[in-house]
């Protein structure tokens, strides 16, 4: 007997195509939703290029303090809606909605607030007149960022994420335009906050006129607030949790390192946390609005973890470390050397990445089944090794009286590794309270991201034997960073797919199969097996 895969977690006997089709929506808006994050996250990948060319490590260590700051001013964020949008069935906006919203506001003004009161004493502490606009300009920001919140969830929650997809496409176009004219005109730290607000504000206008709105998506009930104020309660503690996991190193390493040394830092784990958000941010939004629907299932709550957990595990560490791969020979091309310092630091933060990754595609999910406690411990862990990964390093620094590169080092390694060890443990955690096979998660949470790493190992080996007879080439650096380059990502990728097509072949397959017919006959070539090799029999799907 044949079997087909369902999106929800089962295995059944083949059926119509029309439920085959419907239950194939999921990966579909999964797979919008990922083209157009790649080409958002792309752009802003494009924008710290851009930038990088015409700003120093001081505006960016600029930059860095303002966030640092905000960590506190804005703690609040939106009392924790942001999240509750995220769980909402589309019943679900007339009846509470309008609270929401309201709750949203308020807080996005009193943390406004709380930021412009922070402009001059901040500019004062640190001595950079320039800081107190940026913090302004924060402030403004902030109010667009909460009222984008709403109409973008409500998108979500009717499942039109095409829309958003060209939404995110469009403004990600717009960012990058506008931060391209600020850096180049002069505009130093100012350039990445103006460049948000524009993006964020016509974000604002495109998702209210997609959503559909009601009136009574506005309205409120009688006696409101305090049962609204009740729902919040979890999440507002979330969002506080998660500010502070956001910028809070950045803010105690600008207590006590320089400006420049600050900026690298930043750069450097912002440039390599661009998997984090590409893969996690992206992946969430489309899993928490379809783990919301599976709510109070016990058996579909295990399989959405499960299934983020083994979608994640497999591909995360060979996309992740990817970077660390490409990185050295990448620098030269874009800066000619001018970021250099930040070689090492970008490379060691991918390297930490690869179980942060992982645990927050899992924070999907969870937020869409409100499971706040749990979500909540995991932020917590993520907060706490933050703040000791970047006080111990401090301590390194000060205590060997440490200098220019070797600061941001220290930094990428306190931080990066507490950080990876703290979500290993929760990842582990998160898996063993929705009973998921152990055998299998401890299998894959060593297989992989091994095998990526050996990848990355025989990347640079072959790479550099390949390269020797060049090293007294008279041609420029940059061309032979373009080589570098040109051969790091393709042996690279070549390893990858090999990896993918022997290891994991069954998993592979059960993401193909519910791939458009033109992505999956491509894959189906890349890798070497025929469409007709895709059904799976149920010895194969319970040996895997």
């Amino acid at each position: 007997m044949r079997y087909n895969f369902d999106p929800n977690g089962f295995w059944g006997e083949e059926r119509s195509g029309s439920t085959i089709i419907k239950e194939s929506n999921k990966t579909l808006s999964l797979l919008i939703t990922i083209f157009a994050s790649l080409f958002s996250r792309f752009t802003g990948l494009l924008t710290q290029v851009v930038t990088a060319w015409y700003l120093t490590p001081d505006d960016f260590g600029l930059y860095a303090i303002a966030l640092g700051i905000t960590t506190f001013t804005l703690i609040m964020r939106g009392g924790g809606t942001g999240l509750i949008y995220q769980t909402l069935r589309p019943q679900e906006y007339a009846s509470v909605g309008g609270g929401l919203v309201r709750i949203a506001i308020i807080f996005a003004f009193l943390g406004a607030l709380f930021t412009l009161g922070a402009a001059l004493p901040a500019a004062g502490y640190y001595d950079q007149k320039s800081l107190a606009w940026v913090l302004v300009s924060m402030a403004v920001l902030a109010v667009f960022n909460h009222l984008s919140l709403y109409p973008r969830a409500k998108m979500a929650s009717q499942l039109l994420f095409e829309q958003i997809a060209w939404i995110d496409v469009f403004t990600s176009a717009v960012k990058l335009t506008v931060a391209f004219l600020l850096a180049r005109n002069g505009w130093g730290a100012l350039t990445f906050v103006i460049a948000q607000i524009c993006s964020t504000a016509l974000q604002v206008i495109l998702c209210s006129c997609w959503a559909k709105f009601q009136r009574d998506d506005f309205k409120v009930q009688p006696n409101w607030l305090a049962p609204t104020l009740a729902m919040i309660k979890y999440p507002f503690l979330l969002s506080v949790m998660i500010t502070l996991t956001d910028q809070v190193d950045s803010f105690i390493a600008s207590l006590f390192v320089p400006l420049a040394s600050l900026g690298v830092y930043y750069f450097s784990v912002s440039l390599a946390a661009q998997p984090i958000r590409l893969v996690a941010a992206t992946i969430s939004s489309v899993l928490a609005p379809y783990a919301a629907r599976a709510r109070d299932n016990a058996m579909l709550e295990k399989q959405s973890v499960s299934s983020a957990f083994t979608s994640s595990i497999i591909f995360v560490p060979l996309f992740v470390l990817g970077i660390a791969t490409i990185y050295p020979s990448l620098e030269k091309i874009l800066w000619g050397e001018k970021w250099q310092e930040s070689i090492w630091p970008v490379v060691l933060t991918s390297l930490f990445l690869v179980y942060p990754t992982v645990q927050s595609v899992l924070e999907g999910p969870l937020i869409g089944l409100r499971r706040w406690n749990l979500y909540l411990n995991l932020l917590s862990w993520r907060a706490l090794s933050k703040v000791v990964g970047v006080l111990l390093a401090i301590l390194v620094i000060k205590f060997y009286d440490l200098r220019d590169s070797s600061i941001a080092i220290t930094l990428v390694l306190g931080v990066g590794s507490l950080g990876s060890i703290s979500a290993y443990i929760q990842i582990r955690r998160v898996l063993w309270k929705f009973k998921v096979d152990r055998e299998m998660y401890i299998f894959e949470l060593f297989a992989t991201p091994l095998y990526a790493l050996l990848a990355v190992i025989g990347t640079q080996g072959l790479v550099s034997s390949i390269l020797k007879p060049l090293e007294n080439n008279s041609e420029g650096f940059r061309v032979q960073a373009l080589i570098e380059f040109a051969l790091s990502l393709s042996i690279y990728s070549v390893i990858s797919l090999v990896l993918l097509r022997f290891a994991y072949l069954k998993r592979l397959k059960i993401v193909i199969i519910l791939l458009p017919t033109t992505l999956r006959k491509l894959l189906c070539k890349l890798i070497f097996i025929s469409e007709s090799d895709l059904n799976l029999s149920q010895i194969e799907i319970e040996s895997d």
